[in-house]
């Protein structure tokens, strides 16, 4: 039987014959390298493997006794290209030393030497592949489909992905306002809480809020600040689009009750020193604030050279000194000086030394922590 020479292309369950020399090959000879054309014949892969995939496999073609007329296709090297092909798919040596047939070519149209149409054969595969490993391949790719699918979902109950402007002990988040907008009751949208001006209202400085945690609404960033108003727990989301965030590692904590100021860094104690805090009927309030404006007093002042005022206002008084009972950490001088430090004789103020009164506006920046705990 003459066949002609090529190369088989196996892809999507199809084989396709290059054309090239023609010879007779011995039994089980293998084709050799042919010309490059078009394609002339082209094959069905039949069984349970006829999605199997081999790109440019060199190929054995030959007769068998128990057959004659039929022509065996063996896979003995596929391109490197593409891989190794499975260890089932590998031709098993025997002692003939003729390779194990892959598939049958039993109805493959195709032409001679002179163009003559030769004997259509088709691939059909030698024996049935067993149920159980059918089964088994089965489970394995459903068990790989799953493992991806879940790859790429969170898991349920996974925690949330940490917040980058949470505050914490050890750093804290200002958001300097660059252009006048809103705060509102929720991120991207409720009533408006309050509205925010770019210009400090006393001092005329920048705006810059304390920011308590962050949020994502529809893929803008938004930030909870504190707000210099009451009630003292007031808060409201901002656009972090009309803010330049900056961060600060400073935090002043207050005692109420050992009349006490302890200012930290990252997290640990720095200094402290005495002050005087707001007497029983005047009392200094508690809570989580933060520094609104630095003002800068005038020579003489009994405020002393700095007020740091904060967004804590008086629980008590609504107004005092002609503002809105607004607290501050401000210096002592005049009829202040009555006082000693590490009493509690103010209207609700926290009073110190004026030394440390400059040393605090040098290192406080609009929007540092002041926690007052008892």
């Amino acid at each position: 039987m003459r066949i002609q020479s090529g190369s088989f292309h196996t892809s999507a369950g199809s084989a396709t014959k290059m054309p090239g020399r023609s010879h007779s090959p011995a039994p089980g000879g293998p084709f050799r390298a042919g010309d490059e054309g078009p394609p002339e014949t082209r094959c069905r892969l039949k069984g349970p493997y006829g999605g199997l995939k081999v790109d440019r496999a060199s190929v054995t073609v030959g007769q068998h006794g128990r057959r004659p007329g039929v022509i065996t296709a063996f896979v003995t090297r596929p391109d490197s290209r593409h891989g190794a092909l499975p260890s089932r798919f590998r031709p098993r040596s025997s002692t003939s030393r003729t390779p194990a047939p892959l598939a049958t070519a039993t109805a493959c149209p195709g032409r001679g030497e002179r163009g003559a149409p030769l004997p259509g054969r088709q691939l059909a595969w030698p024996h049935p592949f067993p149920l159980h490993r059918l089964l088994a391949l089965a489970a394995t790719a459903l068990i790989g489909l799953l493992g991806a699918a879940f790859a790429g979902a969170a898991p349920a109950g996974a925690a949330p992905a940490p917040d980058p402007y949470r505050l914490t002990p050890e750093l804290a988040h200002v958001a300097h306002v660059v252009a006048p907008t809103r705060a509102l009751a929720r991120p991207g949208k409720g009533r408006t809480v309050m509205k925010v001006s770019p210009l400090a209202e006393w001092g005329g400085g920048r705006v810059q809020y304390l920011v308590l945690r962050s949020a994502t609404v529809d893929g803008s960033r938004w930030l909870r600040v504190r707000l210099p108003q009451r009630p003292n727990s007031a808060a409201g989301w901002i656009s972090a689009d009309v803010t330049r965030v900056s961060t600060t590692p400073w935090r002043i904590v207050v005692s109420t009750g050992a009349a006490l100021i302890t200012v930290e860094r990252a997290g640990r104690p720095v200094v402290s020193f005495p002050a005087v805090v707001g007497k029983p009927s005047t009392p200094t309030p508690r809570g989580l604030f933060a520094v609104d404006e630095l003002i800068r007093q005038p020579a003489g002042s009994e405020l002393g050279p700095w007020a740091l005022f904060l967004t804590a206002h008086s629980r008590v008084l609504d107004d005092y000194g002609g503002g809105p009972g607004r607290i501050a950490i401000h210096g002592r001088a005049g009829p202040l000086l009555a006082a000693p430090l590490g009493t509690a004789g103010s209207h609700g103020c926290i009073r110190i030394a004026n030394a440390r009164i400059r040393w605090l506006a040098r290192i406080a920046i609009n929007g540092t922590p002041v926690q007052v705990t008892h």
